[in-house]
């Protein structure tokens, strides 16, 4: 049989026919007080914070301070070793916590599961983290600096007007500066729809004229949609410049 016997920080492990009581008195006052008085045991083992004497053939496996398999100490009448630094390890590798913290295995695993969570590597039933990038908002870089996007119907003009109103969609009218009056009052509709945008002109007394990359000028045809694409440029007049981006 085998008594535990501690003392504050100290624990000794003895046979049970020793003395437990005035072994517990010792090891209150000292690890060195307790093994005097456990010289004539035929084995003991003495924890002292980081400090192990062991005596004899130990009949259990120490766990306590120590990893399984590690090895105890001979020592001497006058020899002290101390553990091996594998026993601070081993409580914090295998989790010897108070129950409110998180042990380091714990965290790891916690770790792992949302770095796999943030790469989409879930089980079927949880949601992934990472989040789709949306879209740009197709727009158009007028000649006087302004940018606008194209989320409703637009109409350019020197004096924009609305010929039909929308209840649920009223247009945003663009006002461009014409001093030789080249622009008309309302002269180009914009539409954003099905995926595409197109281009109106409003009969216009000057006209509209689109330039396209590796392609000779079009003047567009009144109150015909055209579809613009990226990089399109539609020449209003008066120095007056529409360009398309993010189509």
């Amino acid at each position: 049989m085998i008594t535990l016997v501690a003392a504050g920080a100290r624990t000794a492990l003895i046979p049970a026919a020793v003395d437990a009581a005035a072994v517990h008195t010792a090891l209150a006052e000292s690890a060195d007080a307790a093994r005097g008085l456990l010289g004539g045991a035929d084995w003991f083992v003495i924890v002292d914070g980081e400090l192990v004497l062991r005596h004899g053939e130990v009949p259990v496996t120490i766990v306590d301070g120590l990893t399984v398999g590690d090895t105890l100490f001979d020592i001497g009448a006058d020899e002290s070793v101390p553990a091996p630094n594998a026993d601070r390890r081993a409580r914090q590798e295998t989790g010897d916590h108070d129950g409110a913290t998180i042990s380091l295995a714990e965290l790891r695993a916690r770790r792992a599961r949302e770095s796999a969570e943030r790469a989409g590597d879930h089980d079927g039933d949880t949601v992934p983290t990472g989040r789709a990038t949306a879209a740009p908002v197709p727009r158009i870089r007028l000649s006087t600096g302004e940018v606008i996007d194209i989320d409703r119907t637009i109409i350019i003009g020197r004096s924009p007007r609305a010929a039909r109103v929308s209840l649920n969609e009223a247009p945003r009218l663009v006002t461009v500066p014409s001093p030789q009056l080249d622009i008309s009052r309302s002269h180009l509709e914009v539409r954003g729809e099905s995926g595409a945008v197109t281009v109106v002109d409003l009969r216009t007394t000057n006209g509209t004229t689109l330039q396209r990359a590796g392609a000779d000028p079009v003047r567009l045809r009144s109150n015909e949609p055209t579809v613009v694409v990226s990089g399109d440029v539609l020449d209003l007049g008066d120095g007056i410049t529409a360009t398309f981006e993010d189509l």
